[in-house]
Formats: structure tokens, sequence, C-alpha cells
């Protein structure tokens, strides 16, 4: 069986990359939650948490890149739905990033290429 949008083109402006890093979020001033990346491109990054979070939520995180690089940014939830184990996996939108976060991520994703 298809699902309905086997067939549609993929709506996503840059090439995402598969990872495993875990991500670092904070969802207000005080509260910082782990999750585990998916993917990862230089416009927004896919993540499961245990935290279920409504769109339009507005978050900052941190992803380690690798041992020497760190990423730090701002971010918008696009998309949230609930997979198994009370898991959520969320889609995310950088707003900003901060210092040479940007490019650093740029030159994390090249190398992924």
């Amino acid at each position: 069986m298809k699902r309905a949008n086997e067939h549609a083109p993929d709506k996503r402006r840059e090439r995402r990359f598969s990872i495993s890093q875990m991500i670092d979020v904070r969802f207000d001033r005080e509260r910082w939650v782990h999750a585990r990346g998916i993917d990862l491109s230089i416009t927004g990054f896919r993540c499961r948490t245990m935290e279920e979070l409504d769109p339009g939520t507005s978050i900052y995180l941190q992803i380690t890149l690798d041992e020497d690089t760190d990423i730090t940014a701002e971010a918008v939830l696009i998309h949230t739905e609930t997979v198994e184990d009370g898991m959520f996996e969320a889609g995310f939108a950088f707003t900003a990033f901060n210092g040479s976060s940007r490019q650093h991520l740029e030159t994390f994703l090249d190398h992924l290429e």
C-alpha cells in the first residue's frame, strides 16, 4: 500500500543529511531537554524527543557537530507527530544562528556530501 504523499516532490529547499547527534534544546528560559537528531540541513533539522510541543514554538538549541565544534541557534517548530513509545518526531526551521554557527554548519554539511 502506498502512502498518499509517496509520489509528491520533496518541498525542502536544501538537502538533508542523516545524523545521530544529541541536540540540547531549550523550550523555555530554564528548561533544557535532550533530543536525538534524525536529519540536518542548513535550513533546519528533525529530531526525536519525549517532549510534545505545538507548532510555532520557538526554541534555542545547541548541537555538537564534531569533537571541536558546537553550534548554537534559534529555531521554530514546523511540525510534530507522535511515534512509538511516547516519543515525538519534530521538524524545526532555523530562524537565527549565533556567532559563526552558520559557517560551522555549512562546513560540516559540505564534508557530508
